[in-house]
């Protein structure tokens, strides 16, 4: 072989490796690819949560080995001749109750691009129904186009149980507490009933002297006081009735400034008996509150009578009682002021079986801080200086 002929051939075969290299490039990146895809479908089956994805109408596209394991459906069940799989997987899945709602937030959602998010009881394998998270997002392009939907779901199941049980241990000690708190208002009661049935007792011995002495218009006026007495006691008979009236579990919407002025009336003999002044400030047209009634009535007089006792120290002419009601973000708030003592440990007012009173049981703020978060509100202390509590509640607006 002359030069001539060695040279054209090195230059064949140069060109061919040329040739061959960018297909064995083009393989190469094609291994690549596959790999970092089953490792990406990898990733995505073993992630503790349910994957999917929908085209840019919503129809799903994939469903990860989770998801599938989770309600028994692979994404070629979906297909049906009338029906298109969006509604196929909703209608398999989603609990009954809960399906419209679901397809009518999904419908808004891949009408609009706007992100989905909602709580709904998803179907089981074994038929079961829990409570899952779903949430969506869409993938758009450069242009703002919806290429994708990708989708997320979790079974919270558990935790919403464990929210229920814990509601419905608080409702239980509300409820409990309810009958605790009666022990403390005995002492109340039974001097707002006596108070006016002693008055009747002197009157009716009144009345029998002067009758017995020949003088009827002193004997009216014994009557007349009878009269008086006897009302008085049956206002106090139908106050204590309202105060008890209804069940713990029977929240309704209710005016907060009613239930204040009731409180009030039903402690005035014992305001009255310690010389103390009461200030109202109710704020104007407040929204309702969704409560138990009882319990908040309750939760005033433990307040109230908490003032009362804070200021048995105090000189008269200075003791006074401020109760005032006003609207702050998306509740009602109630501030109970006193001018007693104060208190020497105000974070720890409220634990359970701590009390400043050597007779105290020291669970009344707590049973107190029990109902009002029961209720979805809040309780605390409020500094007011160095003399005197405040103690604040909230409930929540109904909506």
């Amino acid at each position: 072989m002359d030069n001539a002929e060695a040279e054209a051939t090195s230059q064949m075969a140069e060109a061919s490796r040329w040739y061959r290299a960018p297909a064995h490039d083009v393989e190469v990146s094609e291994a690549v690819l596959r790999q970092r895809e089953q490792h990406l479908q990898l990733l995505v089956d073993t992630l503790p949560t349910m994957v999917w994805a929908a085209e840019p109408t919503g129809e799903p596209s994939y469903l990860n080995k989770r998801l599938i394991d989770y309600v028994g459906i692979v994404l070629n069940d979906l297909d049906a001749p009338d029906r298109s799989r969006l509604q196929m997987a909703i209608t398999s899945s989603v609990h009954p109750d809960d399906a419209a709602a679901v397809g009518q937030a999904l419908g808004h959602s891949f009408a609009t691009g706007a992100p989905f998010a909602m709580k709904y009881r998803q179907r089981r394998a074994d038929g079961v129904y829990r409570w899952t998270d779903g949430r969506a997002e869409p993938l758009r392009d450069a242009s703002g186009e919806i290429v994708q939907w990708y989708g997320v779901s979790f079974d919270i199941d558990d935790e919403v149980r464990s929210a229920e049980a814990l509601r419905r241990a608080h409702d239980k000690l509300a409820l409990s507490s309810q009958a605790a708190g009666l022990a403390e208002l005995a002492a109340s009661i039974a001097h707002e009933v006596n108070q006016p049935l002693a008055a009747i007792l002197a009157s009716a011995n009144a009345l029998e002297r002067w009758l017995m002495a020949g003088n009827p218009e002193r004997a009216l006026q014994s009557a007349r006081s009878i009269m008086r007495d006897a009302s008085a006691a049956a206002e106090v008979v139908a106050r204590i009735r309202a105060l008890f009236k209804g069940t713990a579990a029977a929240r309704q919407q209710h005016d907060l400034n009613s239930i204040v002025g009731e409180v009030a009336g039903l402690l005035q003999e014992d305001l009255q008996r310690w010389d103390i002044a009461v200030e109202l400030d109710l704020g104007r047209a407040l929204p309702a509150v969704t409560v138990d009634r009882v319990q908040i009535q309750q939760v005033l007089v433990n307040l109230l009578r908490n003032g009362i006792e804070a200021m048995e120290k105090t000189p008269r002419g200075r003791r006074a009682i401020g109760i005032s009601t006003r609207q702050v973000a998306g509740a009602v708030e109630v501030e109970i002021r006193d001018t007693g003592s104060g208190v020497d440990a105000p974070e720890r007012i409220f634990d359970p079986f701590y009390s400043t009173k050597s007779d105290g049981m020291g669970m009344g703020l707590a049973i107190c801080r029990s109902i009002i978060e029961a209720h979805g509100g809040k309780l605390w202390t409020k500094a007011t200086g160095p003399e005197g509590t405040s103690l604040v509640f909230t409930l929540p607006i109904v909506s």
